[in-house]
């Protein structure tokens, strides 16, 4: 798996998913949306939800 691409709930199951195949003690995040409102907005859904 090279990206997770999807709504919040299928980005933080793929994360959980690449979390207990590889033993991952960190992720690094990126997202391509263009306005920095868009890109807080998308990164504080994942933390939300990942918490």
């Amino acid at each position: 798996m090279s990206s997770l691409v999807g709504d919040t709930a299928v980005v933080v199951d793929g994360m959980h998913a690449l979390v207990e195949r590889t033993g991952a003690d960190e992720l690094m995040l990126y997202t391509s949306t263009y306005a920095l409102e868009g890109r807080l907005t998308s990164l504080e859904l994942i933390a939300n939800a990942w918490t």
